[in-house]
């Protein structure tokens, strides 16, 4: 299992929440060994937190383009259920949908975290 984090915006967690999964081709931030090399002294926490504030400058331009709040959906997925985006450093597309079982939690705006059965809530 890996942890991906998934750049969003939080109407578009509350739709995928509804549906009950995130949508397979959807682009996740992960810690690849592409970003272990390029860090080749941090260790796994280190790592995971660059991961996110990947995830979380895609929110951002997500956010300001929309109008909406950005979102960052953290997800545990099987290492298979995602491939790399050549050129990139820590986004991956997810190759299946991530249903909610799967969800860990809800980072919004300034990193605020919610449970993912806060979600429906949220605004």
């Amino acid at each position: 299992m890996i942890r991906a984090y998934v750049p969003s915006t939080l109407p578009e967690v509350q739709a995928w929440y509804q549906a009950g999964a995130v949508p397979a081709g959807t682009r996740i931030d992960v810690v690849t060994a592409s970003l272990r090399e390029l860090h080749p002294g941090a260790d796994d926490e280190e790592l995971e937190f660059l991961a996110t504030k990947a995830a979380e400058e895609v929110s951002t331009v997500a956010a300001m383009t929309s109008g909406r709040r950005r979102a960052t959906l953290a997800v545990d997925l099987g290492a298979d259920a995602a491939t790399r985006v050549p050129g990139e450093s820590t986004a991956m597309t997810t190759l299946v949908d991530v249903p909610v079982a799967a969800w860990a939690a809800l980072f919004v705006d300034d990193l605020e975290w919610y449970a993912v059965d806060e979600i429906p809530h949220l605004q």
